[in-house]
């Protein structure tokens, strides 16, 4: 018979997906193996028979073979007449590996050698001695023979009984013996393959033999079955290796049901349990039911049996074609849906209604399309144990491994194109990121080395986390390396961080290894793992630590399809930028624009809090198709110099507004100057067309919504292109002096309010800024009537502030500002009229000139007073008025006498943390670093420390080891209190000393942790 090459694509596809759940199961059998789950060994014992099953179909009668000898050793397991050992996993494991080969080229794999495995399994399970006790006692030894005269007739079958509609019913009569002889398939084996595909009505054995002490070597096994199947005869005659002849036919399926074709003859119907051999999914194979056959009163009975039970769930096996042109066609309603939308107006209600419709429905279609191309990550996963096993002992290393987010799920594409570098990192962290047993006990760590790895979501991607505990990446290593091939240059070598030294392993050509051996150490690979994960709009970078382990993080995209992008806008063109490369967006105001942007050397650059920033021009860019050389650098900064230096001194600077994106591709940041940004859209990416494959700085093209195409910026080919080199410039610019820049980590927001006054906010301390519109804002209220205004159905009451101050009033204009704060009990905004910039955080305020209740001080900013507002304040005031509160307490702490030493270098958070302590009653003693900490902790006894983390002369982390190696402070409470909050600045904050690590700044939650660690050393003190 003639087989349809798509019974063979779906065989290998449902035989793959076996071999690998069998491999997972071998491996959690290994590590229980000294109490085996014999459900686990029956669930691997089915597997092997379902693919038996499809191969004995499909004439492949090496991996038939292969699956019998694995059938009868795992028997012999599972009735527990012999012991799992060491060897029977090993020679399951080599199996998994040989039906891989075979599997990976059908065509040869009657070709390819078995022997050695079918030998080991004989061997192991002693199979010729035992093959036929095993056939009389495993399980017919219920049977009670019939004599000669008790002989049954095939008409003497009880046809009514069970009758089953719209199914093919045969009748079989078969000679168990000459089977046995022919193709070495027991009666056992004959009834399990009869069940797993159809139903068995009835059966009778046949047979001279009296006494079950006999041989039946010589003498015939005559069975008899009344079958239903949904099978043809010509099949079944196949794959149970019976003549046509011994088949005759009983009924037939109905005319009202269509004849099954091939692919369907293996389906589950009518509640007969069939099991597919070669052609339906596997998860309609999981819903299977396997049975256990007993044998009495000459007739096969249904049985309790023990039952593999699966939560049921239809499914189809869906080409990946279609799901590609599926998802275009959903690209396509995208587009459609945005289109409409610019030619809708809320003025037009009946259109406006349908258009929401329109939009949920897409939304609904788009979200489920893209979850149609999700998998989960266990498909990658789930190779690596058996990985790590191999390789273990190939080493001779005690490798644990551990693995969580398997569940997590990505599109198709990124799966295959993660897969690779994935398996490249894990090699890596066996082969010499964990040290030899013998090495780890000299370094006092524990004989056996972990491997985590861990998958997540967060901030809308994936992310996967490979750890090791094992010997770190030696940073000098990699200096020498990098200075020895001439990657970089001592002096550059010197001026760089541990985090951009790290990315240099993934340089090609380079590796720190000593030796060279089959898994790694050629100095190739990293570079490609790099190279595929940015391909696919992913980021990797590398945490590592000597003698303490090495981290992998890699960030990305849940799908390739359709991704969000900033639309920006250069010389009257659309570009999209993936969020994924944005960080954030900056505005320069007026002179801001030539005073704050520098020039260093050829490049124009600007201090970013305590970055320094390269900056590029998008217009220039894109005028020239040639990579940049240093003279056109040098042109294009003189030029805009040149301009900026004409508009200064002609004072052509009111209204103008620059406004540049801070991008990013792994560790490395810098500015594209652009003229407009048009927001956010989720963009259907289009590849390049071949011919514009020269244009390396587009990774892809996109049609909005108004038709019109878009080329989609590649961040890091413009960063080449444009020949940015990042650590010259951080190496040799300094707009400031180092001891200054600490006091410079916070940013504040400029704007005013009325005609007269300028004022600033931390930018710490605000929650959302949000342009609105003068007519949006609405009023409620009789009496005292309060003003509010409703934004992405949020309600927000509104402010005034020169209801609370005396102040000017603010502008009467069509466009306003609201500034909503963090921390308030109560949901309002702050109204002001024009946003005028950000700016750095002066060192110090001045509070003299302006004592007001909600101004912390004043400074001079741009040539301009600028008063500082208290935001605290104006919540507490604003809660008070409107709540009828008072002011928060601490409860059931004496802050009477009590001291509190305030180390923070800003003056602004200074005295903002100040006046919460002071409110409570506290004394407090403030710093600008630690070593006026500790000489004030040498005057005045202190009960609690509250320090900053970053401070010129002497950090937070310095100051708290030197209270901690103290004896005389080493009991006071500490508190660090920070911007800083990653979970490394966490740990290393409670290493060094501190109790507690709180951000900046939340008046209620600074307040608890004072409450917290006083009561805990009062409670302590009695």
């Amino acid at each position: 018979m003639i087989v349809d090459n798509t019974f063979i694509e779906e065989y290998l596809i449902e035989a793959k997906e076996h071999i690998d759940e069998i491999e997972n199961d071998v491996l959690i059998l290994e590590g229980i193996q000294n109490n085996p789950d014999f459900n686990l060994i029956d669930k691997i014992f089915r597997s092997i028979h379902t693919i038996k099953g499809g191969a004995g179909f499909l004439k492949l009668k090496k991996i038939n073979d292969l699956c019998h000898h694995f059938e009868s050793l795992l028997n012999l397991l599972r009735s527990k007449k012999i012991q799992l050992s060491y060897e029977h996993i090993e020679i399951l494991l080599s199996g998994v590996d040989r039906f891989k080969i075979m599997l990976n080229d059908i065509k040869q794999a009657d070709k390819i050698d078995i022997q050695d495995l079918t030998d080991l399994c004989l061997d192991l399970s002693n199979c010729k001695k035992q093959e036929n006790k095993t056939i009389i006692s495993g399980e017919t030894n219920q049977t009670n023979f019939k004599s000669d005269s008790d002989i049954l007739s095939i008409k003497d079958l009880n046809l009514k009984s069970d009758k089953v509609e719209n199914i093919n019913q045969y009748r079989f009569h078969i000679d168990c013996n000459e089977l046995y002889k022919s193709y070495k398939v027991t009666p056992v084996d004959l009834i399990y393959d009869f069940n797993s595909m159809g139903k068995i009505l009835d059966v009778y054995f046949e047979s001279n033999i009296k006494d079950l002490s006999e041989c039946f070597e010589n003498k015939p096994l005559l069975l008899y079955i009344h079958y239903a199947t949904t099978l043809q005869a010509d099949i079944l005659s196949l794959i149970f290796h019976i003549s046509k002849d011994s088949i005759n036919i009983i009924q037939t399926q109905t005319q009202t049901q269509t004849q099954a074709t091939s692919k369907e003859a293996l389906s589950s119907k009518n509640d007969l349990q069939c099991q597919e051999v070669c052609i339906v999914s596997q998860q309609q194979i999981k819903k299977t039911k396997s049975k256990k056959i007993n044998i009495s009163n000459n007739k096969f009975k249904k049985s309790q049996t023990r039952i593999f039970k699966e939560e049921k769930k239809l499914s189809i096996r869906i080409g990946l074609d279609i799901l590609d042109n599926l998802m275009n066609f959903v690209g396509e309603l995208v587009l459609v849906r945005n289109k409409f939308l610019m030619e809708v107006t809320k003025a037009d209600h009946r259109f406006y209604e349908i258009f929401q419709e329109l939009d949920i429905v897409t939304s609904d279609v788009q979200e489920c399309a893209m979850l149609m191309r999700m998998q989960p990550i266990d498909r990658i996963f789930s190779k690596i144990p058996r990985m790590v096993r191999d390789l273990s002992k190939l080493f001779n290393k005690n490798i644990q491994l551990s693995i969580s987010g398997n569940n997590v799920e990505l599109d198709q594409n990124i799966i295959e194109s993660i897969s690779d570098p994935i398996m490249h990192i894990i090699r890596n962290c066996c082969d010499h990121g964990i040290e030899s047993t013998s090495e780890r006990l000299e370094l006092g760590k524990s004989q056996k080395g972990e491997i985590q790895i861990n998958a997540f979501h967060r901030g809308g991607r994936i992310n996967i986390e490979i750890s090791d505990n094992g010997k770190g990446i030696n940073i000098q290593e990699i200096k020498e390396k990098a200075l020895a091939l001439n990657i970089k240059t001592e002096e550059e070598l010197k001026q760089m961080e541990n985090s951009e030294l790290l990315p240099i392993i993934m340089t090609p050509g380079l590796t720190t290894a000593k030796k060279t051996t089959d898994i790694s150490g050629r100095g190739v690979g990293m570079d490609v793992v790099k190279t595929s994960i940015e391909q696919i709009g992913g980021i990797i970078e590398i945490d590592s630590e000597l003698h303490i382990g090495t981290t992998f993080m890699l960030s990305l995209p849940l799908t390739l399809t359709i991704i969000p992008c900033l639309i920006v806008v250069s010389d009257n063109e659309k570009y999209a930028i993936p969020q994924s490369n944005l960080n954030e967006l900056v505005r320069l105001y007026e002179n801001e624009i030539y005073t704050e942007i520098k020039q260093h050397d050829d490049q124009e650059v600007y201090l970013l809090r305590d970055k320094v920033l390269p900056i590029i021009r998008l217009n220039e860019v894109l005028k020239r198709r040639q990579v940049f050389k240093k003279s056109t650098i040098l042109r294009i900064t003189k030029k805009y110099k040149k301009i900026a230096k004409n508009n200064f001194h002609k004072n052509k600077l009111n209204e103008q507004i620059l406004t540049f994106a801070v991008v990013k591709f792994g560790v490395k940041m810098f500015g594209i100057i652009i003229d407009e940004i048009r927001g956010t859209k989720e963009l259907v990416v289009n590849p390049m067309l071949k011919t514009f494959s020269p244009l390396k700085i587009y990774s892809g093209t996109t049609i909005l919504g108004n038709g019109e195409v878009a080329l989609v910026l590649d961040i890091e080919s413009i960063a080449k292109h444009t020949k940015l080199d990042f650590n010259k410039i951080k190496s040799t610019f300094a707009l400031r002096e180092s001891d200054t820049l600490s006091a410079y980590i916070q940013r504040a927001l400029i704007f005013k309010i009325g005609k007269k006054e300028l004022f600033a906010v931390p930018l710490i301390m605000v929650n959302k800024l949000i342009p609105i519109k003068k007519d949006s804002i609405g009023v409620i209220g009789n009496d005292t009537q309060k003003e509010y205004i409703t934004i992405q159905e949020e309600t927000f009451l509104i402010v005034r502030l020169h209801e609370l101050i005396d102040i000017s009033p603010c502008i009467d204009d069509t466009n306003l500002f609201i500034l909503i704060p963090k921390n308030s009990k109560i949901r309002f905004g702050l109204l002001f009229s024009q946003l005028k910039g950000v700016v750095d955080m002066p060192l110090s305020l001045d509070e003299e000139n302006y004592k007001i209740d909600v101004v912390l001080g004043s400074s001079i900013i741009n040539n301009k007073l600028t008063l500082f507002l208290n935001i605290d304040a104006i919540v507490n005031k604003i809660e008070s008025l409107w709540l009828e509160t008072t002011p928060l307490l601490l409860q059931n702490v004496s802050s009477k006498n009590k001291n509190v030493l305030l180390v923070e270098d800003t003056h602004f958070f200074r005295k903002l943390a100040q006046g919460f302590l002071v409110n409570e009653g506290f004394t407090v003693h403030t710093a600008c670093n630690g070593v006026e900490g500790l000489k004030i902790l040498e005057t005045i006894k202190c009960d609690l420390i509250i320090s900053d983390i970053e401070m010129p002369e002497m950090n937070g982390w310095e100051f708290m080891k030197k209270v901690r190696s103290s004896q005389a402070f080493s009991h006071i409470p500490a508190i660090a209190l920070t911007s800083l909050n990653s979970e490394k600045d966490r740990n290393k904050s409670k290493v060094v000393g501190f109790d507690i690590h709180e951000i900046k700044i939340n008046r209620e939650n600074l307040i608890a942790c004072v409450n917290k660690l006083i009561s805990e050393k009062e409670f302590t003190n009695k």
